[in-house]
């Protein structure tokens, strides 16, 4: 198709790393829990957000974000345009060989 080329690799990167840390993160949350247990100085026992919801929730976002960027849903995939192919490899495919 003739979409992508060398310029992509860095963003495609980005992709890989997000989506590293996303599981990451998600793996984190289901060995500790998306909640934790604190007592107060009174000695009342409070249940607390885990920190790593709110982290995971961003590192969601922003890979999808990227994803959207190479047209991961349909409206995306209508926005992306494609050049004929003229049978001359593109930049990604001779630096992927």
């Amino acid at each position: 198709m003739g979409v992508l080329t060398l310029a992509d690799v860095f963003v495609v990167e980005e992709a890989a790393v997000a989506k590293a840390n996303l599981l990451s993160l998600r793996k984190r949350i289901r060995d500790e829990g998306d909640v934790y247990t604190k007592t107060d100085i009174k000695g009342e026992v409070m249940q607390r957000a885990n920190p790593l919801v709110a982290m995971e929730q961003t590192a969601r976002r922003d890979f999808l974000t990227l994803l959207t960027k190479f047209g991961f849903s349909p409206a995306d995939r209508a926005r992306v345009s494609t050049k004929q192919d003229d049978g001359d490899e593109d930049d990604l495919s001779l630096w992927i060989k």
